[in-house]
């Protein structure tokens, strides 16, 4: 199947590639996809996922900072002050800390929707080390990756998601 479709042509799901997804049925598996990824590398199952829902989204797009945290973490970028790993987050057009952004206008919902609709449609994977992978994928336009992970040896989780240029 291919998922890189302009918008008027349509799957065999009936869905064209821009539309949103379907509710998920358990975890982040969606009633139109396996729960595998079809892939040997991937050692979890879609409905083994963690659901990513708004709270994760939000988190995504401006950390874990208050607004006024946020504009000092982009003060210290802008002037080549800030020292360290850039805090988690950041991804909100127009944030200001150097990193891949969302669209304008994309909010909380849209990153839920881009997130589900990459993890039933991906495109690549790359497993990175103890299980833990990426899923790559497009979806309205935009590329990215969304990050898995084991939590305690046991759940999997989503702890980000974003865009890039390539994939």
């Amino acid at each position: 199947m291919n998922y890189d479709l302009p918008n008027t042509e349509v799957t065999q799901s009936g869905l064209t590639a821009d539309s949103a997804p379907p509710a998920r049925i358990a975890g982040m598996l969606g009633p139109l996809t396996a729960d595998d990824f079809d892939d040997p590398r991937i050692l979890t199952l879609r409905s083994q996922i963690d659901t990513f829902g708004k709270v994760d989204a939000l988190s995504v797009l401006d950390g874990d900072l208050s607004g006024e945290q946020s504009q000092q973490v982009a003060h210290m970028i802008k002037t080549g002050i800030f020292v360290g790993a850039k805090p988690h987050g950041g991804h909100r057009h127009d944030t200001g800390w150097g990193k891949d952004e969302f669209p304008a206008g994309w909010g909380v919902e849209l990153v839920v929707t881009w997130v589900t609709a990459i993890i039933d449609r991906p495109t690549k994977f790359a497993v990175i080390d103890d299980g833990n992978f990426s899923v790559f994928g497009v979806f309205r336009g935009v590329q990215g990756v969304v990050k898995v992970r084991r939590v305690w040896g046991r759940a999997w989780h989503i702890p980000t998601a974003y865009p890039q240029e390539s994939i």
